[in-house]
């Protein structure tokens, strides 16, 4: 099984606030990471509008990715955005801490199969996440990419297994989220059963050396050597 690429659109957000007289043309990054080999656009529902947000379910795009806060995930429910499946994160894309108030996220939807959580890569909160008819889990992997020493990063590669491992047990899809340089990502990819993988903002500054279009072709080589 190959792995798909996302993009998280968080950083471009970000850039076109900071600098505000930067017109952010979302539609021409979006159709390029299309064309370029990307499958999911995730973009976060607080720092886009909502008029940004509504660009992203135009036809020949890749799948819609809404990224919502926890907080704000009963009000979001609640507007008219198309996306094709919501991550719910906590405060600051933390991972959800408070696992045990998965049910109430899945009273807002009619088709659990959009729904997704950021958890620890954690056997019990992969649990609950199922208990609560997830579709999806994610798991950061930030822990991986700040560790120190090789075996540390053993350890963490083992957890992040075991994890994927307990969420297939449970039927969930696992993807992951976070910063993924190419060197730590092929590691990654040895781990059976997941499915998709959003890069953060490393993948934005590669595109500032050598191109938007490149930057993501490097990314799907990856994927399809795997």
């Amino acid at each position: 099984m190959t792995v798909r690429l996302g993009i998280d659109l968080e950083p471009l957000a970000e850039l076109a606030r900071l600098w505000k007289d930067m017109p952010l043309d979302l539609l021409d990054f979006a159709y390029a990471a299309g064309t370029a080999g990307a499958q999911m656009l995730l973009a976060p529902e607080e720092t886009l509008e909502r008029s940004d947000l509504m660009l992203l379910a135009r036809p020949g795009l890749p799948l819609f990715v809404l990224k919502v806060r926890e907080t704000e995930f009963e009000r979001v429910m609640q507007l008219p955005l198309p996306a094709d499946r919501y991550f719910i994160v906590g405060d600051y894309g933390s991972a959800l801490k408070d696992v045990d108030d998965f049910n109430k996220f899945r009273r807002e939807v009619s088709d659990t199969s959009t729904l997704g959580a950021l958890v620890e890569a954690e056997p019990g909160s992969v649990k609950k996440a199922a208990q609560a008819a997830m579709a999806w889990v994610v798991f950061s992997t930030t822990p991986y990419v700040q560790v120190a020493t090789p075996r540390e990063a053993e350890d963490e590669l083992a957890r992040l297994s075991t994890a994927v491992f307990t969420a297939q047990k449970f039927g969930l899809r696992v993807a992951v989220m976070g910063p993924m340089y190419p060197h730590l990502l092929r590691p990654l990819l040895e781990i059976e059963g997941i499915e998709e993988i959003y890069p953060g903002a490393e993948i934005w500054l590669r595109a500032l050396r050598v191109g938007w279009e490149r930057a993501l072709e490097e990314y799907t080589k990856i994927l399809e050597r795997a």
